[in-house]
């Protein structure tokens, strides 16, 4: 066998991933690049190198990556066919070049804080956006405009801005200061290293409205006697957008002001109502939103003369058979000097008067003067007239004539020698019984001089005699009765007493002035009544609100004029003793009004009080007008309380208006006090949403009660706490309702109603004139506010001081004409919505009209003009926040928001303050919050510190949906506020819980449900003794929300004061949210819910059904069958309502409030909807 011996040699080539590379090596670098260099490995086991692997790590803890950073090491993996070689040791850890940073900070708020001052607060970039050491931020900031406001050049456009480097990363607010008044800044923000700055973060800010300075080149133009036309340019630096001007000007001590609108650069002004001949001082202000301007140069002016008044015949003479000689005295009241006398004669039979024109020098003739008049007719009779005429001050040419004195006539005959004439001073005619011709011997005797001196004798020592009696007989202070000082006359003022004239016409001005304190009727025949009859009064309102008030404009003057304070001696109120006595020095009381207090024991003369009696309709002395009292002057004001037995006081101003100082705390507010001989106790205080109801009791300390008098009274004082301090109340409804209320608690026999606001002039003399003209419509459908205004302006100063009060009180008796009662008690409430519904007709042929139908129309007759949306409402960037064009907040009603700075209707919701029966804030109606909206709702709630919301629209889908948190998820908003849900024991710091019932829609099927609803939702409100408003939500802030806000007030009304006003409630919340009320049925509604909580016996005694939102949001208590059970979902029960242990019992009206606690206690898995903001809130006007 031939074994055969194969060798065969073979080659394996082993391949593997290769060694790993050396250590990399940095050989170059800068800020972006770095350039590595590294051994390759030691075998690449028979495989070739593909390429390598760069890892890269952030310090040298951190994880490897492939990315390039500032600070960093690197590792290097070859990769053949077979895969990747183990890494590399790391290189040794580098740091690449610094280099500008490419992040920016992001500015979280910017608004000013002062109108030379502005806030920025950030948060910082990203550190990896840093590249480098964060040295800290730099602010620049330069006017937006090179121009200000006025025009002003405030720098060059090339000017760099002003720089602020900040060397500390850990800021994130800074305040800017020492800028320019309103105007708007660009300012910047950026980081930097020490390579350089980041890219900038620019907002626009503007600093706040400062305080304009003077207007410049006032200039007068024409002067006449009662106006003077003023010229001047607006402020070189208005410091803010200038709304108008007002023009100060006083006299005597009295400064007055007119506002002047709708401002230009030049404006001019005719100021009317002055007194003629009279020296005025002038200056000016402007006005921005915020601040009243400094005042321009003062300047003085002299008003021209008017024509003087009729002078006095004293003598009238036939001197012989051709001439008469004619005297008289200058007239009692001239202006300057007269500078000519014009004499009208005519011969009985001729219609035109010859003319005498005497140039008289004033100086030399200081008691009046005389003419003979020549070449005249014998046998014949001549009347003979005369007037004074005085020369312009500035206009030569113009002459102002004055009245004609009476005419008196005399009859030239042969032989006359003595004084011959008819009605020289009385303008009767003296009649002969016999033939009836004129009696022409009007001889003046030395007896009868002497008579006339007999029975002046007669009247002193009867004077004398009176006053003796007085001083002598007169009985202790401490033991006379309790019968006023002074009575009160038994004649009722005649302001108002018909005259002989049969003409009546509406407008007329023409009446009859009595002498001063008298009330002697008017005799002339030619007095016209200026009385309006009810039916035409609203027609008569119309016609004066004409041609931008023109009517208002022309009575008011007249007013003024025939009522000057001169006319009427107040010496009292001068003395010096006195005068520390009087809040405003210009506001005097009239001696002959005055109220006398009696002389206390070793006084001659009882002390001094600045009032006045006023009259009333038909009653004299119905009223003491007073001002705002002194604390020198507390005990002297109590005094008068107890001795003119006063019952109603009536305030009609707050203690600080505008941080000035309008009244003194003259009453107690807890415990007794004792003001001088009076002692006075409160007894209670309610607070309604216009005014204060206060009680106090007050007690004579001198006096002991008996059988015959009392020792203590009770003193109801109403408050009206919402007059504005300059202009007057929007509404006039509350005030008509707080002038019958406040009115109708004086009983009879009671004493005056004391009314006072700060000078017990102004809006005093409003209330007086109101609730007078209420009382004659009442009696007489007629109202005669020109003759009475004169009239009571007799008896105190300046009572109704501006014209916007005279024009206020003719539309609040406007509109008491037009809706008559409306304040209905509850025994008349269901006839009364009878009447309503009832159908009327005026003719056979006429459509049947309801009452409610126009009361309903009274009550939304309110357009508010286009400014009102266009403000805020209809701005484009606020139109997307409206769900519904119909229901827009106006302007003057809107609840604003916190504003963001610089980002334009930031401070803007769709909600609107409505009035409650206890605060005139509230309520909160709004729309139900979308996507859009919602930030801005908890923005609201955040901002007006609400706690309580009730949701009425239904939660629907995408329109109406859930808008607050679940409990796993909690709400994030861009304001830095944080919504979640929580507990309802929680006390985190900075966080404020709202307590959110949601109720069905209204109006609901069953009245009943709706009783109950609101009677639990009143009693659950009390259990919240916060003041803060509560929010109603429907679908757009409209019908439903208006309804529950009105129902809830309506009841409040009823059980406090067993009445219910309708008609005001639904007037004044259409005027704060016009179009709330959709139709008459709208308005219906309230009354017929109202009249079946009237109708029903236990509208008290029941709970309420509240549909509890989800994810366990917090109702009150629902009740079914007897069983008080908790409306709050519970896992263990699907959701399903739950039995609370121990509180099966039935539940009484008294009962609510205890239950609820008892509610609150025993659940231990209660949850509740509660809005939380953050610790860290970060907000202008935020809480924490």
């Amino acid at each position: 066998m031939v074994v055969v011996l194969l060798m065969f040699i073979i080659r394996l080539l082993v391949q593997a991933v290769p060694d790993e590379p050396g250590r990399p090596l940095v050989m170059a670098f800068t800020s972006r690049s770095v350039n590595l260099s590294w051994t390759p490995p030691l075998s690449n086991h028979n495989s070739y190198i593909l390429h390598y692997l760069i890892h890269i790590r952030i310090g040298e803890e951190g994880i490897w990556d492939d990315n390039l950073v500032f600070e960093t090491d690197f590792r290097v993996t070859a990769v053949n066919a077979l895969g990747r070689s183990r890494p590399s040791k790391e290189s040794y850890y580098m740091i690449t070049l610094r280099e500008v940073p490419s992040g920016k900070p992001t500015i979280t708020a910017a608004h000013n804080i002062s109108s030379t001052s502005i806030v920025l607060s950030w948060s910082p970039p990203s550190l990896t956006s840093v590249h480098g050491e964060f040295i800290g931020y730099r602010i620049t900031y330069k006017p937006r405009n090179a121009h200000g406001v006025a025009g002003r050049l405030l720098w060059e456009d090339n000017t760099p801005p002003t720089e602020i480097l900040l060397k500390d990363p850990a800021i994130t607010r800074y305040v800017i200061q020492k800028l320019q008044i309103f105007t708007q800044y660009l300012v910047s923000l950026q980081i930097y290293n020490p390579e350089g700055l980041g890219p900038s973060t620019t907002v626009v800010v503007m600093t706040d409205e400062g305080v304009p300075t003077m207007p410049i080149n006032v200039t007068f133009g024409e002067i006449k006697n009662s106006s003077v036309q003023v010229h001047w340019h607006e402020p070189y630096a208005p410091n803010g957008i200038i709304q108008g001007y007002r023009l100060y000007y006083m006299h005597q001590n009295f400064t007055d002001v007119r506002t002047v609108r709708n401002p230009s650069p030049q404006m001019q002004y005719l100021l009317e109502g002055l007194e003629p001949y009279t020296n005025y001082k002038l200056w000016l202000k402007a006005f921005t939103w915020k601040n009243e301007g400094m005042p321009s140069e003062s300047f003085e002016m002299l008003t021209d003369v008017q024509g003087p008044d009729f002078p006095i015949i004293t003598n009238l003479t036939c001197k012989d058979e051709t001439s008469i000689f004619i005297q008289w005295e200058h007239p009692l009241q001239y202006f300057k000097a007269i500078d000519f006398y014009y004499v009208w004669y005519r011969s009985e039979g001729r219609w035109e008067y010859e003319e005498e024109i005497i140039d008289m020098d004033f100086e030399k003739n200081k008691n009046g003067g005389s003419i003979l008049i020549k070449n005249l007719t014998t046998n014949t009779m001549y009347e003979l007239k005369v007037r004074a005429v005085t020369q312009s001050l500035y206009n030569a040419s113009i002459l102002y004539k004055g009245l004609f004195s009476e005419p008196s006539k005399i009859l030239i005959t042969r032989n006359c020698d003595v004084v011959r004439a008819s009605n020289i001073l009385t303008g009767e005619r003296l009649e002969d019984s016999s033939s009836g011709s004129p009696a022409l011997n009007l001889e003046l005797s030395a007896g009868v001089i002497a008579g006339g001196a007999c029975v002046s004798f007669a009247l002193i020592l009867a004077i004398l005699a009176f006053g003796l009696w007085r001083k002598y007989f007169n009985e202790s202070y401490y033991y006379l009765d309790e019968s006023p000082s002074t009575p009160a006359p038994s004649l009722v003022p005649d302001w108002d007493i018909e005259s002989n004239t049969t003409d009546a016409s509406i407008g007329s001005v023409m009446i009859g002035v009595s002498s001063i304190g008298s009330s002697s009727s008017a005799s002339s025949g030619t007095t016209r009544r200026t009385a309006i009859p009810a039916h035409m009064f609203i027609q008569h309102v119309d016609n004066l609100h004409a041609l931008n008030d023109a009517g208002f404009s022309s009575e008011y003057e007249m007013i003024q004029a025939m009522t000057s304070i001169s006319d009427y001696p107040a010496d009292s109120s001068y003395l010096a003793d006195n005068k520390t006595k009087n809040r405003y020095h210009n506001v005097v009381a009239y001696d002959h009004s005055r109220v006398q207090l009696r002389p206390l024991p070793g006084q001659k003369k009882g002390e001094y009080v600045n009032a006045n009696y006023i009259d009333g309709f038909q009653k004299a002395r119905a009223y003491i007008g007073t001002q705002g009292p002194l604390p020198s002057t507390f005990d002297s004001f109590w005094r008068m309380i107890w001795e003119q037995r006063v019952r109603v006081v009536v305030m009609i101003t707050n203690l600080v208006e505008k941080g000035r100082r309008k009244c003194d705390l003259y009453w107690p507010t807890e415990g007794c006090k004792v003001y001088g001989l009076i002692e006075v106790a409160p007894v209670r205080e309610e607070v309604m949403c216009t005014y204060t109801l206060r009680t106090f009791k007050i007690k004579h300390t001198k006096i002991k009660s008996g059988k015959q008098r009392l020792s203590e009274r009770i003193v109801l004082q109403y408050h009206y706490t919402t007059w504005p301090d300059h202009g007057t109340p929007e509404n006039p409804l509350p005030v008509l309702s707080f002038v019958k209320k406040s009115s109708a608690a004086n009983r009879d026999g009671d004493g005056p109603i004391v009314v006072h606001c700060s000078a017990g002039v102004g809006r005093t003399g409003a209330y007086i004139l109101i609730d007078a003209m209420m009382k004659q419509m009442k009696a007489k459908c007629e109202l005669n506010i020109v003759a009475f205004l004169r009239h009571i302006r007799t008896q105190r100063n300046y009572l109704v001081q501006t014209m916007e009060q005279y024009v206020f009180v003719h539309d609040a008796l406007a509109e008491a004409v037009a809706s008559g009662e409306t304040n209905i008690n509850i025994s008349y409430l269901s006839r009364y919505i009878s009447s309503l519904q009832s159908s009327f007709t005026t003719d056979e042929n006429s459509v049947p009209w309801q009452l409610s139908d126009r009361q309903f129309k009274l009550a939304t007759s309110y357009r508010p003009g286009e400014s009102q949306f266009t403000a805020s409402a209809l701005k484009p960037c606020n139109q997307i926040k409206n769900q519904n064009f119909d229901y827009l907040p106006i302007e003057s009603g809107r609840v604003f928001l916190t504003g963001k700075s610089g980002i334009e209707g930031s401070d803007y919701v769709n909600a609107s303050w409505l009035p409650g029966y206890h605060n005139l804030r509230e309520f909160i109606v709004t729309q139900h919050p979308i996507e859009q909206t919602a930030p801005d709702f908890w923005q609201m709630l955040w901002d007006h510190r609400v706690q309580n919301v009730v949701i009425l629209s239904s939660l629907q889908q995408p329109e109406f949906g859930v808008f607050w948190p679940t409990k796993q998820v909690h709400m994030d908003l861009e304001s830095n506020i944080r919504v979640k849900l929580t507990t309802e024991d929680s006390t985190e710091t900075g966080s404020s819980i709202v307590q959110v019932g949601h109720m069905l829609a209204l109006p609901i099927s069953s009245v009943t449900d709706l009783i109950r609803s609101s009677s639990l939702l009143k009693k659950g409100g009390s259990l919240n003794s916060s003041s803060y408003p509560w929010v109603i939500v429907d679908r757009f802030g409209g019908t439903e929300a208006a309804s529950f806000c009105a129902i809830s007030t309506l009841l409040k009304q009823l059980e406090a004061e067993n009445h219910v006003d309708v008609y005001q409630i639904a007037k004044v919340y259409h005027n704060r949210r016009p179009g709330i009320w959709r139709s008459q049925s709208d308005y219906l509604f309230l009354y017929k819910v109202i009249e079946a909580v009237v109708n029903s016996d236990k509208h008290y005694s029941t709970g309420m059904s509240l549909r509890v939102p989800p994810e366990g949001m917090e109702s009150l208590v629902c009740k079914e069958g007897n069983e008080l059970i908790s409306d709050i979902p519970d896992e263990r029960t699907n959701g399903e309502c739950i039995n609370v242990p121990g509180n099966n019992k039935k539940v009484s009206g008294g009962d609510i409030q205890d239950d609820m606690d008892n509610e609150r206690s025993n659940a231990e898995d209660s949850k509740t909807s509660e809005a939380i903001y953050g610790e860290d809130l970060r907000m202008s006007g935020g809480r924490s």
